[in-house]
C-alpha cells in the first residue's frame, strides 16, 4: 500500500521492501522502520488481504497489524524517504528546502 503524501519514494524503494518481503515469506506484511520510527509504504500479503476483506467489521490495516503481531516483518532501514511526508505546509518547505523542487501548496 502506498500512500500519496510520500513524493520520495520511488521504484528503487519499492524494490527494497519488495526484496525485504521476499526474503521472509513467513511473514504477512513488511513494514519499513527507520530510526524507530514505522514508516511507509507496506507490503501485504494477498492472504492477509483475503482476512482482512473477510472480516465482519471493517478493520484497517494498521489495526490488523497491531492484533497480529507475528505477522510483521519490521524491515530496518536508513532511507528516509520511507517516514518524508507531506502533513503540513512546514512539511512541504523542507521538502522544497531539501530537494529544490518547486512545489505549490495545496492548502495555502
Amino acid at each position: 500500500m502506498v500512500l500519496c503524501d510520500q513524493p520520495l519514494v520511488d521504484a528503487t524503494d519499492i524494490q527494497e521492501l519488495l526484496t525485504a518481503f521476499t526474503a521472509h515469506p513467513e511473514y504477512d506484511f513488511c513494514v519499513p522502520v527507520v530510526n524507530g520510527q514505522r514508516g511507509n509504504p507496506v507490503v501485504v500479503s494477498r492472504q492477509a488481504v483475503e482476512q482482512i476483506l473477510a472480516m465482519d467489521r471493517q478493520v484497517a490495516c494498521r489495526e490488523f497489524m497491531q492484533q497480529n503481531p507475528q505477522t510483521v516483518w519490521r524491515h530496518v532501514t536508513a532511507n528516509d524517504h520511507f517516514i518524508t511526508d507531506l502533513d503540513s505546509v512546514a512539511d512541504l518547505d523542507a521538502l522544497t528546502e531539501r530537494t529544490g523542487w518547486a512545489v505549490e501548496s495545496p492548502w495555502v
